[in-house]
C-alpha cells in the first residue's frame, strides 16, 4: 500500500483578514496585483497564514508557512494546480456554478471543485497516489452530505500499452464510476492540462491485476 503523504499543501484560494475569498485562478494586472500584495492571507482549512507566491518558476499559489501543519491535503505540484485551474474554467464555461476549493467545515474537507445548487457534487482532481484508505475516506465523507464524488484522474496517470491496452494503478480502480443508465459500462475518466485533453475507458476487461482492454 502506498504510504499516505503528510505535508503541508499549495492551493489557489485563499481569504484575507476579512474574509473574503481570493482566487489565483484567473487574470490579475499589476495595480491587482500591488494590493494582493498588501494583503495578509490564510488558509481556510487550518486557519494558519500563507504565502503568496508570485513567482515565474511555478504557477502563482499560496502556500503554508513551513513549520504549518494542516493535514487536510497532500502537496499538489504544478501539473495539479493547473488541472484544477483549467477544470474550474472549463466547468464554468458549461455554465455550471462551480466553486474552486471550497472548504466544508461540518465535513471538514475541500474537494479540488465543487457545484452547487442544484447539484451539489464534490470533483477531486487526482494526480498523485494517495493511499486507499485515505482515497475511501475521503469518498465516504461526501456520501449523505452531497452527491457521491466525481474522482478525475490525472492524464499522467494513464498508461497506454497497446491500441485498446492499458495499464492501471491500484489507486485508479477506486476511481471506476458507474453510470445511472445500465447500458453504459463502468468507466475511468482522466484529464491532462498539458494537453486539455480528456480520456474515458470505458468497457474495461482486466486481463491482469494491473492491465486490462477499454475502449
Amino acid at each position: 500500500m502506498t504510504k499516505l503523504i503528510q505535508r503541508v499543501c499549495d492551493m489557489l484560494t485563499a481569504k484575507t483578514n476579512g474574509g473574503k475569498t481570493i482566487s489565483l485562478s484567473g487574470a490579475w494586472n499589476q495595480d491587482n496585483i500591488k494590493e494582493l500584495k498588501k494583503e495578509t492571507f490564510y488558509c481556510p482549512v487550518c486557519g494558519s497564514p500563507v504565502i503568496l507566491k508570485l513567482g515565474s518558476s511555478r504557477r502563482w499559489h499560496f502556500a503554508h508557512q513551513s513549520e504549518a501543519n494542516c493535514g487536510q491535503s497532500e502537496p499538489e505540484s504544478d501539473y495539479h494546480l493547473e488541472g484544477k485551474r483549467k477544470l474550474f474554467a472549463w466547468i464554468k464555461k458549461q455554465n455550471y456554478p462551480v466553486l474552486l476549493e471550497p472548504f466544508f467545515p461540518d465535513l471538514k474537507q475541500r474537494p479540488d471543485l465543487y457545484i452547487s445548487s442544484p447539484h451539489h457534487i464534490p470533483i477531486e482532481f487526482q494526480c498523485a497516489t494517495i493511499s486507499d484508505q485515505r482515497f475511501l475516506q475521503r469518498t465516504k465523507g461526501y456520501v449523505g452530505s452531497t452527491s457521491d464524488p466525481v474522482w478525475i484522474l490525472g492524464g499522467n496517470r494513464l498508461n497506454r500499452t497497446g491500441s485498446l491496452q492499458f495499464r492501471v494503478r491500484q489507486m485508479d480502480w477506486l476511481a471506476l464510476r458507474e453510470s445511472e443508465d445500465p447500458s453504459f459500462s463502468p468507466y475511468l475518466i482522466y484529464f491532462c492540462p498539458l494537453t486539455d485533453r480528456f480520456a474515458c475507458l470505458s468497457n474495461i476487461v482486466p486481463y491482469s491485476k494491473m492491465q486490462f482492454f477499454a475502449n
